[in-house]
Order: C-alpha cells, then sequence, then structure tokens
C-alpha cells in the first residue's frame, strides 16, 4: 500500500483542475443558477438570462429579448436532454426554421463534446475521492494529503490562469484553437444572420470564457487555503 501512495497522490493533483474546470460547465448548462445581478429580483436566473439583462450587444434582428431568451432555452435543453435534434429542427417562426441544416449539425456534435465532457466530470470526482479517502485511511497518506490538495489548486492556477490571459487578451485566437482542436473542419463558422449567432455572439462567448476560468481559480483558492490550513492545524484527524 505505501507503494501506491506516490500514485494516488498525483491521481489527486493531476485530477483536480479538471474536476473544477469541468464542474462549472454545470452554470452554462443548467436551466436557473444563482447570479449576483438579477433584474427581476429573483435571486435565480440561467446564465443565459444573466448575460442578456446586462445589455453588452444589441438585439438579434430576428428576435425580441423575451423571444432569444426562449429560443436560448431550448437550446440549452436540448443540450441537457434526451432529445433528438429534430426538437431543434422543427422550431419555426413566419420566416422559416430558426435552425438551419449546418447549424443543427453542429448543435448535435456539442451535444456529443458535453456528454463526454460530463462522463469525464464524473470519472475525475470518483478518482478524487477514492485516492482522498485511500489516503485519509493510511497513515503516510493522510500526511500527503492536504499536500496533495494544495498541489492540485496550484496546479489549477498554473493551468487554467494562463488560459484565461491567453483568452482576456487574445479571444479571437483562442476561439478559433478551441473550435478547431474539438469540431471537425469548419461546421463551426456561421453566418451573421445565423440563429446562433444572433443568440450567442462573439461578446457572449467571451464573457463565459472569462466567468468559466475565474469561477475555477476562485474555486481552487478556496480549496487550496483549505488544505493548507488543514496541513497547518491541529484537528483530531490530522495525525
Amino acid at each position: 500500500m505505501k507503494k501506491a501512495i506516490p500514485t494516488l497522490r498525483w491521481v489527486l493533483v493531476i485530477s483536480i483542475p479538471f474536476f473544477l474546470l469541468l464542474s462549472n460547465l454545470y452554470l452554462f448548462f443548467s436551466p436557473s443558477f444563482p447570479v449576483p445581478r438579477d433584474p427581476f429580483g429573483t435571486g435565480i436566473l440561467s446564465y443565459i438570462d444573466y448575460e442578456y439583462s446586462k445589455g453588452s450587444w444589441p438585439l438579434p434582428p430576428r428576435y425580441d429579448d423575451q423571444e432569444r431568451r426562449e429560443v436560448a432555452k431550448a437550446v440549452l435543453y436540448y443540450l441537457r436532454s434526451p432529445e433528438e435534434i429534430s426538437y431543434l429542427g422543427e422550431l419555426a417562426d413566419e420566416d422559416g426554421p430558426l435552425f438551419n441544416e449546418r447549424e443543427l449539425v453542429h448543435l448535435v456534435d456539442v451535444k456529443v463534446l458535453a456528454r463526454r465532457a460530463f462522463l469525464l466530470h464524473g470519472v475525475l470526482g470518483g478518482l478524487i475521492v477514492g485516492a482522498a479517502v485511500i489516503l485519509f485511511f493510511h497513515p503516510e497518506g493522510r500526511k500527503a494529503l492536504p499536500g496533495s490538495i494544495l498541489q492540485g489548486s496550484l496546479l489549477t492556477f498554473l493551468l487554467f490562469g494562463l488560459v484565461g490571459l491567453f483568452a482576456a487578451f487574445g479571444f479571437d485566437t483562442f476561439f478559433v484553437g478551441f473550435h478547431r482542436t474539438f469540431f471537425a473542419g469548419d461546421s463551426w463558422l456561421f453566418n451573421r444572420s445565423d440563429t446562433l449567432i444572433q443568440l450567442f455572439p462573439l461578446p457572449f462567448w467571451f464573457d463565459a470564457a472569462i466567468t468559466w476560468v475565474g469561477l475555477t481559480l476562485g474555486e481552487a483558492a478556496i480549496l487550496g487555503v483549505g488544505a493548507y490550513l488543514w496541513g497547518k492545524s491541529k484537528l483530531p484527524f490530522r495525525p
């Protein structure tokens, strides 16, 4: 068992950054979430409501404010539900279908990627819990546990702090690189008149990227401080 301790420590250190990052996907895919600036006074909105309420970009030509919220949430529902792409393909108004074939193909790809991300999040969570429990119940592992968690939080800052800086100061390059990495060909390129661009313009994605990285770093800071205090404390469960 003692020989397995270094491996378990590395499992923790490497898994923590990506687990924290993927945890925050639930913010963007959730139909409702607490937000600090709720113009309706409810205290709970979707991230889409939060972004749209900021008024950072003009309304799209095809939709008024209520319509774009409803259509955007329909996209969100499709991505988290077992619905087939026909659910979105059947949406239409007086001008015709809301989504063209290219958009529907891309949304199928997004759904596949999102499912893989959530699956990976669950696997990483299981690895973290398993490694932490095993280490905790071994005298030598228990000594190493706070330091391993702290190292995981520091690795999070190293990895995603750099990503955040890149996104903040070179967002166009970051945006293109992300899509070329995770999507085949040019299936993610659309016209300005397309619904996906009208619902989710580039400023939306800039805000989402900065929010995603910011939340991840904030959680890593809390985790790191907690691990540091644990390591320095005289709590009963510390040997």
